[in-house]
């Protein structure tokens, strides 16, 4: 190894004081070219040691390579920024060559080979700098996030779960560990992570409350980030280290203008549908049907939950306002079947007409939510219907599938689910006896059938 003289040393110092300087003034071109010619005397092997008179060899030697190492590594990170990869594939080599494996020029490069797109030596990266720094925060935070880009959901998960465990204050890797729990299912424990925070995200509390079946509180959730950000233009949703800029034009209150804005919108929607809250439903129908400035995404989804309560009237009210846009292709699709229900063919045929051969779909769709709304208008007025409103909409479901059921049966008699599901049917409409024939008969069929047995067993408890 070539040991420098003092004066050569003394150089070397003064330039990488000088590269220090300029990465800390954000300078990182001048940072590359001041480590210039530090990068090449290590090449070269010089001895870089500060330590001009160390009398131990060893402490010299071991000075060197700290200093030579942090160099490298400032080198690295400058490289990465300015987006030269030749150069930093260069430096990780050399260093590798060198020293071998280094946790923070690993890091780096994996963080390279992630913008990069290159998934696999990106996670091979991190792994290797993480084997060598199990304990380190940023490292593991780091691995979950290309973990979750390569579709490891589960590891990612396990990498943040050590870290927030080592830095438990982190909002930022709360925020991240709930959001991959998000994304494993795992709700309860994305709520508990957040629960150490004093204001957490409102949209994703809301999705994980909504993930963990807590319908109402998910609503109320939901309510206060939409209020919030259609009172103020810019809305801080979370702690100062996570803070979302929803963006609102103040002149207009309605316009969605907001990404995250737009989901909670369509995410209340949702969960409102799924609590069967037709009320809440309507009143959000009828807010949106005074607001000129109202997303379309917003209203057709809106319009879709309107004909799925059995509420053609409101449905037609919002299509109609959305026939010119970005989604005209499925709001013609349900104004043409609440047109149908309503008893207007002249306006549901023009609708289709003017939707054409394209989205079928979206038309098929439109009347899967139809029917159902048919169902429901037509009970909503029967004596029934006050009594029990589960009951009336769902007897003409249960009758329609046992009258498809009878007619398989009748084409496929050696079919034994059929006539378990037909005796079920048959069951829930109160016709014991004929539930029971449907069952025997898919016991003499197949005499093992675990179902059918426990089936015929409640009937006759019931009976």
């Amino acid at each position: 190894m070539t040991t420098l003289e003092c004066p050569a040393r003394l150089a070397i110092a003064r330039l990488l004081r000088e590269a220090r300087l300029n990465w800390r003034l954000s300078r990182l071109y001048e940072t590359l070219k001041a480590l210039e010619p530090i990068v090449r005397l290590v090449e070269e092997g010089c001895d870089l040691s500060p330590s001009l008179g160390a009398p131990n060899t060893s402490e010299r030697t071991t000075s060197s390579r700290q200093w030579a190492r942090g160099a490298v590594r400032l080198a690295a990170a400058s490289a990465y920024l300015v987006g030269c990869d030749d150069q930093l594939a260069q430096l990780v080599n050399l260093a590798y060559r060198e020293w071998g494996d280094d946790a923070t020029l690993l890091q780096i490069a994996a963080r390279a080979a992630m913008d990069d797109g290159r998934m696999e030596d990106s996670v091979e990266l991190v792994r290797r700098a993480c084997a060598l720094a199990p304990r380190r925060s940023r490292l593991l935070e780091l691995l979950g996030r290309i973990e979750a880009r390569a579709g490891n959901i589960d590891e990612a998960l396990a990498a943040v779960r050590v870290a927030a465990r080592l830095r438990p204050r982190r909002a930022s890797l709360r925020i991240e560990l709930a959001e991959l729990a998000l994304a494993a299912g795992q709700n309860d424990l994305g709520l508990s992570a957040l629960g150490a925070l004093i204001d957490p995200p409102c949209l994703l509390h809301a999705r994980l409350l909504a993930g963990a079946g807590r319908w109402r509180e998910a609503v109320e959730m939901y309510n206060r980030l939409i209020e919030a950000g259609h009172v103020t233009p810019t809305f801080q949703s979370i702690s100062p280290n996570h803070t979302t800029t929803m963006g609102l034009q103040s002149s207009n209150r309605g316009i969605v203008a907001d990404e995250d804005l737009l989901n909670a919108s369509i995410e209340r929607i949702d969960v409102l549908e799924r609590l069967g809250d037709r009320a809440a439903i309507q009143a959000l129908a009828d807010a949106e049907s005074d607001d000129p400035f109202r997303c379309q995404a917003v209203l057709v989804r809106l319009a879709e939950a309107t004909l799925n309560m059995g509420d053609p009237v409101r449905c037609a009210r919002l299509a109609s306002r959305c026939r010119h846009g970005s989604e005209s292709a499925f709001a013609l699709a349900l104004l043409s079947v609440a047109a149908t229900l309503l008893g207007r063919p002249m306006l549901a045929e023009r609708c289709r007409t003017r939707l054409g051969l394209r989205d079928q779909s979206l038309l098929a769709r439109a009347w899967r939510r139809g029917l159902m709304a048919e169902v429901i208008a037509a009970q909503s007025s029967c004596e029934r219907a006050g009594a029990d409103p589960t009951q009336s909409v769902l007897e003409p479901l249960l009758e329609h599938a046992t009258h498809v059921l009878t007619q398989v049966a009748e084409q496929s008699p050696q079919f034994a689910d059929v006539h378990y599901h037909r005796g079920n049917c048959l069951a829930a409409l109160g016709r014991e006896r004929e539930a029971v024939a449907a069952v025997d008969t898919a016991l003499s069929i197949n005499a093992n059938y675990t179902d059918a047995q426990r089936l015929r067993s409640s009937i006759k408890r019931a009976a």
